[in-house]
């Protein structure tokens, strides 16, 4: 059995004993005592701690080879963030981003294939091109609408589309019998504006007021006829415009109720071919029954083939200036005839 007698020596360990110089005294520390034991750990905390040489330089015998490895991650960062730009840069940048506004541009750069808007003044010609362009005619409209008799549109301009995946330039013309232009001005910047389509004429998109065939519409078509010649009605489109609701949604009602027989051949002289302007106020552009308009006149537009030219307008332009000189000298005839058989009687 072991003895737990504390000898002196091991009190001496426990309790050191410190020597004062210049006396014989010694003075024996008790280190169970707080405040002591508070000194020896603020000399133990004081001291520097020890330093490992041989662990720094193996660092800094390191570090060149830690910096090329950064390096050759950052060039490999750098590398795959620009493959990924160059090949998916452009549909992540379009991803979600809204539509642009097609903008209204000058005429003399016509570089696709051209849809151009003829009708009178107030058929509702440009509210038609803002349908197409997607574009409302209260905000920011591309094609600026006039709410009185005159034309707002005094030359024409136009703003590129896209059809399935094929671009076309929409063209909004002046109107036909403007309270301020003659027919004469209107026609002729029609003319010009045909002129500058390189690229010819996809669709001619002829819009009309949804009502009873009128004299006065009778007059219009048979001067856009004249104009544009007989093959213009390869390339032509009807178009109604102001539909009421129910015209709208039943179209065999529509054609029952406002067209008469001379209306139904200049229709079938074109193939067929028409639509219907959706209103807006009436059938909100999100509205199933105005996506179905457009679309049914999207497919009118590209069922046609080649396009009209510029050679095409030249040749109406010539036969009619023949037609005017046939004319002229017929009146002239008559003239000379009627003066003959005054000169007779006198």
């Amino acid at each position: 059995m072991k003895d737990d007698t504390i000898t002196p020596d091991e009190e001496n360990l426990r309790s050191p004993k410190i020597s004062t110089p210049g006396t014989s005294r010694s003075v024996t520390l008790d280190t169970n005592k707080p405040v002591l034991r508070n000194r020896q750990r603020q000399r133990s905390q004081s001291q520097p701690p020890t330093i490992n040489y041989q662990s720094t330089r193996q660092i800094e015998q390191n570090k060149p080879f830690t910096n090329l490895i950064l390096i050759i991650l950052v060039i490999l960062i750098l590398f795959i963030a620009s493959y990924v730009f160059i090949f998916y840069g452009p549909n992540i940048l379009a991803y979600n981003k809204p539509e642009p506004i097609p903008t209204l541009l000058d005429i003399d750069i016509i570089d696709a294939p051209a849809i151009l808007l003829i009708g009178k003044t107030g058929a509702g010609k440009s509210t038609l091109g803002n349908l197409l362009l997607k574009t409302s005619e209260y905000e920011n409209p591309t094609f600026p609408v006039s709410d009185s008799f005159s034309s707002f549109t005094k030359k024409s301009g136009f703003a590129t589309i896209k059809i399935d995946n094929k671009t076309y330039n929409v063209i909004d013309t002046p109107g036909i019998f403007d309270t301020d232009n003659p027919n004469e001005v209107t026609l002729e910047e029609i003319a010009r504006t045909i002129r500058k389509c390189s690229y010819g004429i996809k669709a001619i998109l002829f819009v009309i007021e949804a009502k009873r065939f009128t004299i006065e519409q009778k007059e219009m078509v048979n001067k856009i006829k004249l104009f544009l010649g007989d093959e213009a009605l390869r390339y032509m489109i009807t178009v109604f415009s102001f539909c009421d609701k129910k015209q709208t949604e039943n179209l065999d009602n529509f054609k029952k109720s406002s067209w008469n027989k001379e209306f139904k051949d200049f229709i079938n002289s074109m193939g067929n071919r028409w639509a219907i302007s959706p209103n807006s106020d009436i059938f909100p552009p999100d509205n199933s029954v105005h996506q179905q308009r457009l679309r049914e006149l999207w497919n009118h537009i590209i069922s046609i083939d080649g396009v009209y030219t510029n050679e095409l307008l030249k040749k109406a332009r010539k036969k009619q200036e023949e037609n005017a000189r046939i004319a002229k000298e017929a009146e002239e005839k008559r003239k000379r005839k009627y003066d003959e058989s005054r000169r007779r009687e006198g």
